[in-house]
C-alpha cells in the first residue's frame, strides 16, 4: 500500500519498512518470501530515507529527520565501517607497570593541544569537584587521584579501560585475534579527557563527562567538537561512521552527516537507555564478525535480531 508520509499505519507480521521524501512503501515479506523474493526492495529511481526491521512496525512520523540513501550512500555501506561506541563512566584501576600516557602518541595523537589543556584545567582544579564528576566518598576520592595524575599514572588500552555494560558484552577479548585487531582500529570512543580514541589507545584511570563544565573550557562537548569532528573526518576517510552513540557524546560533533546511526526502541516503540547497552555491545559484536564473513554492512546490518528490542537504523 501507499500512504502520504506520516499517515498513521501499523501492520503486523513481518514487514519492511522504506520511507521516501513523500511515501511509504509497505512490503508483506511473507507474501513474497515462497516466491524467492527478498524483502531488501532495489528502487534507483527513488530516495530512499529509513529502513526499519522489526516484528512489529511502528508509524513514521511525519518531518522526521532522516537521511537519503543515494547510490553513493549504497556505495558508502559497501566499505567497512568505522564504529563509534560510548565510554563507560566505571573503568578499570590501575595499569600496564612501567607505562605512562603520553598524549601525542596514537593515531589520534595530533589532539595532543587540547588534551594537555583539559590535564591543566583538572590538575588546577584538584582533579575535580563533586558538582564536576557527578560522584561522592570513596568515588570522588579515586576520581580526584586519577585526575591529579594523568601523565605519571599507568596505562591500559581504551578497550580494556571501559567496562561498562556494553563493552563487557561486546567483550573484545573473546573474538578470534584476526578480528580483535581490526577491531582495536575501527573502534572509537568519544572521551571527555582525550576528545576520541581508538579503542587500542592507553588511556589512564580518570573521570570527566563528556557533558561535564570544566573552568574557562566550557562543556567537554563544545571544547572538544571542532577538533573531534575534524579528526574524525581524517581518521575515517571515505569510511561510513557507523552511530552507536548517546545523545550525550553525539554532542561532540558538529556535522553527521553521513554517519548511519542506530538506535535500539522497545516493542512499543520508545527509546530506552540502560536496557539497550547490553543489546549495543552484542550489535557492535555481531558487525565485527558478520564482516570479517566478508558480509557487507547492509548484510550486517539487516541480518542483527533481538528477542526485546527493534533495531532502527538511519542514514543522515
Amino acid at each position: 500500500c501507499l500512504c502520504e508520509a506520516g499517515a498513521g499505519f501499523k501492520p503486523r507480521g513481518h514487514n519492511a519498512v522504506v520511507q521516501f521524501v513523500r511515501i511509504a512503501v509497505v512490503v508483506n515479506v511473507e507474501k513474497f518470501r515462497g516466491k524467492g523474493v527478498t524483502a531488501a526492495m532495489s528502487l534507483a529511481f527513488l530516495r530512499i530515507n529509513m529502513y526499519l526491521h522489526s516484528d512489529s512496525v511502528e508509524p513514521i512520523r511525519q518531518n522526521q529527520r532522516v537521511g537519503t540513501s543515494t547510490s553513493s550512500s549504497s556505495s558508502l555501506r559497501q566499505m567497512s565501517p568505522i564504529i563509534l561506541l560510548p565510554p563507560s563512566e566505571g573503568k578499570a584501576e590501575g595499569g600496564t607497570p612501567g607505562t605512562h600516557w603520553s598524549v601525542d602518541e596514537g593515531l589520534l595523537g595530533g589532539l595532543a593541544p587540547q588534551r594537555k589543556r583539559v590535564i591543566a584545567a583538572l590538575r588546577a582544579n584538584g582533579g575535580g569537584s563533586q558538582k564536576l564528576l557527578g560522584v561522592s566518598g570513596a568515588h570522588l576520592e579515586r576520581a580526584q587521584r586519577a585526575n591529579s595524575a594523568l601523565l605519571s599514572s599507568p596505562t591500559l588500552p581504551a578497550w580494556q579501560r571501559y567496562t561498562g555494560v556494553v563493552w563487557d558484552h561486546l567483550d573484545l577479548a573473546s573474538l578470534p585475534p584476526a578480528i580483535r585487531k581490526s577491531a582495536l582500529t575501527s573502534l572509537l570512543v568519544p572521551s571527555g579527557l582525550a576528545g576520541i580514541v581508538t579503542a587500542a589507545e592507553a588511556l589512564p584511570d580518570y573521570r570527566l563527562k563528556m557533558s561535564a563544565r570544566l573552568g574557562d573550557l566550557g562543556t567537554m562537548s563544545a571544547f572538544w567538537r571542532e577538533s573531534v569532528s575534524a579528526a574524525v573526518r581524517a581518521y575515517a576517510k571515505k569510511r561510513p561512521l557507523l552511530d552507536l552513540l548517546t545523545i550525550e557524546h553525539r554532542a561532540v560533533f558538529i556535522d553527521r552527516a553521513a554517519f548511519i546511526e542506530v538506535s535500539f526502541l522497545a516493542k512499543t516503540g520508545k527509546a530506552i537507555g540502560h536496557d539497550a547497552k547490553a543489546t549495543k555491545g552484542l550489535f557492535a559484536r555481531h558487525i565485527l564478525e558478520t564482516l570479517a564473513d566478508g558480509a557487507t554492512l547492509d548484510d550486517a546490518l539487516r541480518s542483527f535480531r533481538s528477542p526485546t528490542l527493534t533495531l532502527k537504523v538511519t542514514q543522515l
